[in-house]
């Protein structure tokens, strides 16, 4: 924790993200050291340096990056095991060469920084996407395909199951603005929350849940689920002290009068004598 704090202290253009998103990764391999991974993205960006040859103009060296990760080294959405939790490990996603988006995403970003290129992440509803920066017409780059490029009439398709056709035209500006790092750390992590809750892991959800308070402390909505979180693991004292951060920075909340009795009940099993 005190790692991905220090990560987080520094402005948001600045932030490590491959180091942040190893961090997340000591949850299941406590003994990682990012350094291998790190080396692994630079000697990436070195195989596409070489294959260039000294060329060095933006198309080229996009071009260069999709051959090094796509069709040389072999990375690949894992469709078929896709809530796999390794899939949210950058180690993992870098060794097995198969991810979600996002974390493809996260190695596309971190090879193409490393390479000069100015890409930026973008937080697409339900689909982690890259876009070039100042690109026109827009590039925007779907690295769970193999690096497909998406016009706008593809996104507008992937856009209208989720919010419509009305709105979809309207949405589109709007869902491919970039997003700051720490909005890629936070869905790495909401990701990995959601698949322990699904699968009753309280203990590890618990401390997914702890790095995104960590990362954004006034988040209402972190604090109440971590609250529920430690009602299932049995520790009332920590459920009342975020349930009641929650009603501080949340009292109009549609779930605030459920929350407020449910506070009273854990109050009363805090207080109670053994």
């Amino acid at each position: 924790m005190d790692e991905f704090v220090r990560l987080l202290q520094c402005p948001d253009a600045q932030m490590d993200l491959a180091r942040a998103a190893l961090v997340i990764a000591r949850d299941e391999y406590p003994a990682l050291q990012a350094e291998p991974s790190l080396r692994r993205l630079d000697a990436l960006a070195a195989a596409v340096r070489a294959e260039l040859a000294g060329e060095s103009g933006g198309d080229e060296v996009l071009a260069g990056l999709d051959r090094c990760l796509f069709q040389v080294e072999g990375f690949t959405g894992d469709a078929a095991t896709y809530y796999d939790p390794r899939n949210s490990y950058l180690n993992d996603v870098l060794a097995r060469r198969r991810g979600i988006p996002i974390t493809l995403s996260l190695v596309y970003l971190e090879v193409g920084w490393r390479l000069g290129l100015a890409l930026e992440p973008v937080g697409f509803p339900g689909h982690f996407l890259i876009a070039v920066a100042g690109a026109h017409p827009a590039v925007v780059i779907d690295a769970f395909n193999g690096g497909q490029r998406l016009s706008g009439v593809e996104l507008l398709q992937r856009l209208v199951p989720i919010v419509g056709a009305q709105a979809a035209h309207s949405v589109l500006s709007h869902a491919l603005a970039p997003v700051p790092r720490r909005e890629v750390i936070a869905r790495i992590l909401r990701n990995l929350k959601a698949i322990h809750v699904q699968a009753g892991d309280w203990p590890r959800a618990l401390r997914v849940t702890d790095l995104l308070v960590a990362l954004a402390p006034a988040q209402p909505a972190e604090l109440r689920d971590r609250a529920q979180l430690y009602e299932h693991v049995e520790a009332p004292a920590q459920a009342c002290r975020d349930y009641s951060r929650y009603l501080e920075l949340a009292p109009e909340a549609a779930d605030a009068s459920a929350v407020r009795a449910r506070l009273e009940l854990l109050r009363l099993r805090v207080t109670r004598p053994n």
